[in-house]
């Protein structure tokens, strides 16, 4: 979720927090302006396109793909040197899911980490997994039994 200059922006009409009993919100952010999205059937000729939109249903789907490959990476066992099948394949728990997506956030110009604005930040898997070729390195993760 790397939208260029746009990435590292927070849109002024974007939802602030706290929550009502008074946590940060939001947790992450995700790029959701601009985004190029598809566009239902025309029904003159049938035919699908895409369409340019902006909002939390452009952002939130950014963050649940993200999500969705941090199962994935686990799932096929990329931890813990970052290539396929290399390590044993983990059933990713919610909790573990969450974990890696706020520890690998990153701050947007302008904001304080952890405020009610951007939260832990900007949803990022290069910062978030250790891979092959980059990504954090320094990140390790204990199973319990």
């Amino acid at each position: 979720t790397n939208r260029g200059s746009d990435a590292d922006t927070l849109i002024s009409w974007s939802s602030r927090g706290p929550t009502a009993d008074g946590r940060i919100g939001p947790m992450v952010v995700a790029p959701g302006v601009d985004t190029v999205s598809s566009e239902a059937a025309n029904k003159k000729n049938g035919s699908c396109g895409t369409v340019l939109m902006s909002g939390t249903s452009m952002a939130t789907p950014a963050t649940a793909g993200a999500a969705a490959l941090v199962r994935q990476y686990f799932k096929e066992g990329w931890y813990e040197n970052g290539s396929k099948g290399s390590g044993s394949p983990v059933e990713a728990t919610a909790a573990l899911l969450k974990a890696v997506l706020l520890n690998g956030a990153q701050k947007i110009s302008g904001f304080k980490l952890y405020d009610n604005s951007q939260g832990y930040g900007r949803v990022s898997l290069y910062h978030s997994l250790p891979l092959q070729n980059g990504g954090n390195e320094k990140i390790k993760f204990m199973k319990k039994e």
